[in-house]
């Protein structure tokens, strides 16, 4: 008897091919995880920033992207939407980025302790978070959010 437990090789060499895996791959959520209506709540970018308390339709997008749309009446200023898709940075998968040059957005997502998205974002002075919101789709009317 060596005085080691039967089993002892089998682990060690489950924990080195462990070691060898890496971390295992974040999974993003599907994009109708975050379809619905929610609140925007921030600032908007521009010389003087206005407040923002309006809300905002997230529904699937093109090429497995998110498309944004403001609940304003078709035609009027940013009533265009706008397609979010996920990205990454280095280890960070929860990511979404749209749009280019002064109109680019890029997002945080996380989820709320009822498993609702959050999303926190930024443009080129801009900032404002989104908040799962579906109790105050009266507010949006027929037609504003597309």
């Amino acid at each position: 008897m060596t005085g080691r437990a039967a089993g002892a090789p089998g682990l060690v060499a489950a924990a080195f091919l462990a070691a060898l895996a890496g971390p295992a791959a974040a999974q993003t959520p599907p994009p109708e995880f975050f379809a619905g209506l929610y609140a925007r709540i921030g600032r908007a970018a521009g010389a003087e920033p206005a407040l923002l308390d309006d809300l905002v339709r997230i529904a699937p997008g093109p090429g497995g992207g998110l498309e944004l749309r403001v609940c304003q009446p078709e035609g009027a200023p940013g009533a265009a939407p706008l397609v979010l898709h996920f990205t990454r940075f280095g280890d960070v998968t929860n990511l979404l980025q749209g749009g280019s040059g002064a109109e680019q957005l890029f997002c945080q997502f996380f989820t709320d302790l009822n498993n609702d998205p959050i999303l926190v974002c930024s443009s080129a002075g801009a900032r404002f978070t989104l908040t799962a919101d579906p109790a105050r789709a009266a507010e949006a009317g027929p037609g504003a959010c597309g």
